[in-house]
């Protein structure tokens, strides 16, 4: 089992690190076909997880921290997400995120196709996240969001 972490501050500079970190400590720690495949996943994910921290737990405020680090297993990569921001209402918020990206008249429903051809310009992150990752959970642990994904390995 591989594993790392990465501390950040919650500015912009900060967050451009999460995909050179990525491709030098995590990628390397896969085979070439799962690096190929599941690396990307993991980095698009990850920037949009730390963007949304930032922007929502942090309000934009470049005085946060949070630690991204991951454990690599025989089938799947674990990514966990700490910080300390505003709590985190993952249920309520990735509802919400999937029935912007549904069509209009469409259930809340985590697998429904975007509706692409509307006016909305937000609201996607956490519907790509859902879809790239097996497994996604937030949870308050004391006074820090925990935020855990999964990335099957091929």
């Amino acid at each position: 089992m591989n594993d790392a972490s990465l501390h950040l501050r919650t500015d912009a500079a900060a967050l451009r690190s999460i995909g050179p970190w990525v491709r030098e400590q995590l990628v390397p720690s896969l085979d070439e076909r799962a690096a190929e495949i599941v690396g990307p996943k993991i980095e698009l994910a990850l920037t949009e997880l730390c963007g949304n921290i930032v922007e929502h737990g942090y309000l934009g405020s470049a005085d946060g921290e949070l630690t991204v680090s991951f454990t690599v297993s025989p089938s799947y990569v674990a990514v966990m997400i700490v910080d300390d921001g505003v709590p985190f209402e993952v249920a309520t918020n990735v509802a919400t995120a999937t029935a912007t990206a549904a069509a209009p008249g469409r259930d809340a429903d985590p697998d429904a196709n975007p509706e692409l051809d509307t006016e909305e310009t937000n609201g996607y992150g956490l519907f790509i996240v859902r879809r790239l990752t097996s497994y996604f959970v937030v949870e308050r642990v004391g006074n820090r969001n925990r935020t855990i994904v999964h990335f099957d390995l091929p």
